[in-house]
């Protein structure tokens, strides 16, 4: 049987955006498939991975969709 596990929405009050990176709350407890990041801002965002490199921009007003397990072998 398949499991579905769902982790809670993730999000930062306009206040808490700063020019320094803010973390989006703990790290995951299990394996993830897919995810999506959504800037609501007027600003572009970047994005880091380990909190101190720039990984990726979020453009202003965009969203971005990451599966990552769309071809993976099962």
């Amino acid at each position: 049987m398949t499991e579905a596990r769902v982790d809670q929405l993730r999000s930062l009050p306009f206040g808490s955006i700063t020019t320094s990176y803010q973390p989006l709350g703990l790290p995951l407890s299990h394996n993830w498939r897919e995810w999506k990041l959504t800037n609501l801002t007027n600003g572009n965002l970047l994005i880091s991975f380990d909190g101190t490199s720039d990984n990726m921009v979020l453009p202003a007003n965009s969203f971005t969709l990451y599966d990552i397990a769309t071809n993976a072998d099962q």
